[in-house]
């Protein structure tokens, strides 16, 4: 579920303790997303970077539409300034593209 580029803070606060919130940052894009799936969905072919906040999440993360991101975890609920944690997956399977990770972990 892709969520407006013109969420205020007090939604984007709300948003963050009932769902995960997702943000996609880039050259053509800023969006936020309640899953990393989604958000990669989102993401531009080369050079964007999805931001996660600190969490666990039941996703299994499949990327393979070629595209080279960056996806950051453990970012502090607000406005994705500080990592503080990790952000918890179930699994990640790169097919196709390139992924940088930073503070991403697997259970």
């Amino acid at each position: 579920m892709a969520i407006p580029n013109s969420v205020g803070s007090g939604l984007l606060n709300a948003l963050s303790a009932s769902a995960p919130v997702i943000r996609v940052t880039g050259v053509n894009v800023t969006g936020y997303y309640s899953g990393i799936q989604n958000a990669y969905g989102g993401a531009a072919l080369t050079g964007d970077i999805i931001k996660a906040v600190s969490t666990t999440l039941n996703e299994n993360l499949l990327f393979s539409s070629g595209k080279s991101v960056t996806l950051q975890g453990g970012f502090g609920s607000g406005f994705f300034s500080s990592q503080t944690g990790f952000t918890t997956v179930h699994s990640l399977i790169v097919g196709t593209g390139t992924l940088t990770v930073d503070r991403l972990a697997l259970y």
